[in-house]
């Protein structure tokens, strides 16, 4: 009996796909596809600013200038490897023509930018007024940044619409 399960449920998931067979529908996919991704980001982020930090304080810039330089160029991967992999994988979008790539690229920066000061305010908020802890205030404006980047790929920057 269990031999016969274990091939039936490997011939599932062979014919439909995995993410398809397990989110049921293309927004239980696109949004399992875009916590992946958004992890990736996060990991390409992390790598980014770890590696110009520490390199940079090898060759004896060090101070609030090297971290500086660090954060702003690792936000800058993140947001590339992101977009592309939004575009690319999550919302399956493959028109490459130059006019759409700078429409889309520059809604796509807008909304980081702009989902990134309201977290950080909301950081100000929960933190120097409400008095949560760090950990818990980044987890709550995180769960605030990945809906609102979600919504605004889905509903404005890559919506096939906007670009006809």
């Amino acid at each position: 009996m269990l031999k016969y399960q274990a091939a039936s449920f490997s011939g599932k998931i062979g014919r439909k796909g995995f993410l398809m067979r397990f989110s049921g529908k293309k927004e239980g996919r696109e949004a399992l596809l875009y916590i992946v991704t958004g992890v990736f980001t996060t990991l390409v982020n992390f790598f980014v600013f770890s590696l110009l930090d520490f390199g940079l304080a090898r060759l004896g810039v060090a101070g609030k200038l090297a971290y500086k330089f660090a954060y702003a160029a690792a936000f800058l991967a993140a947001v590339i490897f992101a977009y592309w992999s939004n575009k690319l994988y999550v919302f399956q979008n493959k028109d490459m023509s130059l006019p759409r790539l700078l429409r889309e690229f520059s809604a796509f920066l807008a909304a980081r930018l702009f989902s990134g000061a309201v977290c950080f305010l909301l950081m100000i908020l929960l933190v120097d007024i409400m008095e949560l802890g760090h950990s818990l205030a980044w987890a709550l404006s995180s769960v605030f940044n990945l809906g609102f980047n979600y919504l605004a790929s889905k509903f404005w920057i890559f919506r096939e619409k906007m670009h006809e």
